[in-house]
């Protein structure tokens, strides 16, 4: 399972203030919670510590944030929101939302890639990219303790990955949400997920 990806982006110029909000990119996947590699076999749990900094979204705006966004989706989305994603953390429920609202109806067209957004034109999509595009990000601490289990009778390497959702709008501003309980277990070399596995997750999402 690969890692969301890490590139650098420049702001552009050119782009009329009141659209730059209405085309960009999203990026899915998971990122690197923590430097340490352990390994495992089958049945044996091994805890691991977190703890990192990170700009993001804090849940008490994120939460104003999705009351307003369901403004500008249809009762049918909002029916599918409520139905698959009331508990989903922050970047599963925006992955489903942004593939509703940009990707006609497919909830789960940007899963673990990168792929452009185009609102332009539609009332409601602009509406709905524009409020995300206002919202702040802040520093926030992630920590706690991890544990992961082997899957396979061979020792296998292990590190622990977290969700994260990064939209990056046409004039270079990027916001990025994560999932702080919704992790994985990974090979670091191989990103295979299949030989080992995350049985408990208790981190704290904290903002600075």
């Amino acid at each position: 399972m690969p890692h969301i990806q890490v590139i650098e982006y420049f702001t552009q110029r050119g782009f009329a203030e009141d659209t730059v909000y209405t085309q960009g990119t999203v990026t899915d996947g998971f990122g690197k919670a923590s430097g340490l590699v352990v390994e495992v076999t089958k049945g044996a749990e091994v805890d691991v510590n977190i703890d990192f900094e990170l700009m993001t979204v804090s849940e008490a705006r994120f939460s104003e944030w999705k009351t307003r966004a369901y403004d500008y989706l249809s009762t049918e989305q909002r029916s599918y929101l409520e139905e698959h994603h009331r508990a989903s953390g922050k970047a599963s429920w925006c992955l489903a939302a942004f593939g509703a609202v940009s990707a006609s109806g497919n909830y789960d067209h940007y899963r673990n890639k990168t792929d452009t957004f185009n609102a332009e034109g539609v009332a409601e999509r602009e509406g709905f990219m524009k409020s995300f595009y206002d919202l702040e990000a802040t520093r926030h601490r992630v920590s706690g303790n991890v544990k992961v289990t082997g899957q396979s009778h061979i020792p296998s390497k292990a590190s622990v990955f977290i969700h994260v959702l990064k939209i990056t709008f046409s004039d270079g501003r990027s916001i990025q949400v994560i999932d702080s309980n919704n992790a994985v277990a990974a090979d670091p070399s191989t990103l295979d997920p299949s030989k080992s596995q995350v049985t408990d997750s208790k981190l704290n999402e904290v903002e600075m």
